[in-house]
């Protein structure tokens, strides 16, 4: 898989990632404390791979809940440990909205993150999202979604993949 070595993510808990070839940021946002960088290819705008913190710690009970459903063994996730983690996968969680197709543990490089897979429904999308706790308690949340039309997402998701496989974190912990 080829990889574009002068391009690179550093976000958050990432202190390095490389991104697929042809693929550049295309925008980036800080509010507050909360920020937003997406990666597109060059010739597909609606392929986006985001990288994302919301800027406010989520309360220490779902912390906590996220952080326990890490801590378990790896793999899929069980229909409780979804709902202990309801407000972390927001519309994930709506049937009306989402409808995820698997939901697991697994180890990224060292650290023990959520993967999510589905498709938005009503929009096209599919997305490969993975979220990671960004600090001891399990309050602070960073995302990565990838999200693209369902036409494209095949083509793309083996790629990023790749790329996520690149990651090099801050600290190497679960």
């Amino acid at each position: 898989m080829k990889l574009q070595p002068t391009e690179k993510c550093f976000f958050g808990q990432i202190e390095t990632n490389e991104l697929p070839a042809g693929w550049s940021r295309t925008s980036a946002i800080a509010e507050g404390i909360a920020s937003l960088a997406v990666f597109t290819p060059s010739d597909e705008p609606n392929v986006q791979l985001a990288f994302y913190y919301r800027g406010m710690p989520i309360s220490q009970q779902f912390g906590e809940a996220f952080k326990n459903v890490l801590e378990k063994n790896q793999g899929v996730l069980l229909p409780r440990d979804l709902e202990s983690i309801s407000y972390i996968l927001n519309d994930r969680k709506n049937s009306d909205k989402y409808q995820m197709t698997s939901a697991e543990t697994v180890n990224l490089n060292g650290r023990i993150v959520l993967l999510v897979q589905g498709s938005w429904l009503g929009t096209n999308a599919a997305s490969y999202e993975v979220f990671i706790n960004a600090g001891r308690s399990g309050c602070l949340v960073q995302q990565i979604a990838f999200v693209a039309p369902k036409e494209s997402f095949h083509r793309h998701v083996q790629k990023v993949k790749y790329s996520l496989k690149t990651i090099q974190w801050l600290e190497n912990r679960s």
